[in-house]
């Protein structure tokens, strides 16, 4: 027999929180033993324009009266979410299992030089205060501050991966960042967007440490911290550096951005 899904015992929940979908299909043991694609599985979402309505739960048990030999047909009752985001976390090797979280704050630093706006040259604050008239042994910290940048990510793959973390930490990015990471998410998720078509951040991010470990049977959990520097680790007051090494950031993720559906994986959670 074919999958089918019983239309009457379809139910919609709308509450405060989101919406929530019941369906409830029927199939042979050999249609759910083979991942039957017309079967839901949790991280599968309803439909192509319903991107936000994710499967986060499925129930499969035999109907009653089903034969003893285990032959009998199954009903698979799956839940379908809007609250449902989490279902694609820890999912190995894909795009789509991707998190982030940020911040931005400004970050007081001492200076003995600004450039003066006005005449567009560069002072040195010592002389400034001096010509000023003031008592040399009374001259203030000159404080600015910065905007800091921290980006953190965290990306799941089935390998461990310690001679790639080893070799980038400490790095500085040599490729538009933010672009090429956010078209790589928007291609996994149509719920995702983001306003980073015009960032120029190549040698603005560093990657300052990773943490790892086992999320579950075969997937290892990485977080990878980044901090920008919108001047750019390699340069200093304008003059280049190149005091740190450089690295293509999306080669990070290689073997970790699949864009693909896990079909096994998620049946069976």
């Amino acid at each position: 027999m074919a999958v089918v899904e019983l239309i009457e015992s379809r139910q919609i929940k709308l509450t405060s929180d989101g919406q929530q979908l019941t369906a409830v299909f029927k199939c042979t043991r050999d249609e759910w033993d083979a991942a039957d694609p017309d079967l839901p599985y949790v991280g599968r979402v309803w439909a192509t324009s319903r991107g936000d309505l994710w499967c986060t739960e499925i129930t499969v048990k035999g109907l009653p009266g089903a034969k003893t030999d285990g032959s009998g047909p199954l009903v698979v009752t799956a839940v379908f979410s809007t609250e449902g985001s989490e279902t694609r976390r820890r999912r190995a090797n894909q795009a789509a299992s991707w998190q982030e979280s940020g911040s931005v704050h400004l970050e007081q630093e001492v200076i003995d030089s600004y450039i003066d706006t006005v005449s567009d040259t560069r002072k040195k604050w010592a002389t400034v205060w001096t010509d000023a008239g003031e008592d040399a042994d009374e001259q203030p910290d000159l404080v600015r501050y910065r905007p800091k940048a921290e980006w953190n990510i965290t990306a799941y793959g089935s390998r461990m991966y310690m001679d790639r973390i080893l070799s980038y930490v400490g790095k500085v990015n040599t490729d538009l960042f933010c672009q090429l990471y956010s078209a790589k998410r928007a291609a996994a998720s149509s719920q995702y967007d983001a306003d980073t078509a015009a960032v120029s951040d190549v040698g603005v991010w560093m990657l300052m440490g990773v943490t790892w470990r086992p999320a579950k049977a075969g997937v290892y959990e990485y977080n990878m911290h980044f901090v920008a520097n919108n001047d750019g680790w390699n340069t200093y007051e304008g003059v280049s550096l190149n005091l740190y090494e450089t690295a293509a950031f999306m080669d990070m993720f290689d073997g970790m951005d699949l864009n693909e559906p896990e079909e096994d994986a998620g049946l069976y959670g």
